[in-house]
């Protein structure tokens, strides 16, 4: 038997309103130059300011184009 549990999602943009939330979307159409290398600036500003904010144990979900590794190297950037 699946038992389902009523939950709230919130779309915001302003990073200090997650200080509560479990786990946050990150969503970027991924830039590229004429290299068609990305840019992940976006991304890696949004993680600095989400690592600031957020109470240790929340996930951050990446879903955006990003080289393999990327998560990884984000994951540093927020701490143990």
């Amino acid at each position: 038997m699946i038992f389902l549990t009523v939950l709230s999602v919130n779309f915001v943009g302003d990073g200090l309103r997650v200080q509560d939330a479990s786990y946050v979307v990150i969503a970027y159409d991924t830039p590229v130059n004429e290299q068609d290398e990305p840019d992940l600036a976006p991304i890696t500003a949004t993680v600095d300011a989400l690592a600031a904010c957020l109470e240790k144990g929340a996930t951050i979900i990446v879903s955006s184009q990003v080289p393999v590794g990327t998560c990884e190297a984000l994951a540093v950037r927020c701490g143990p």
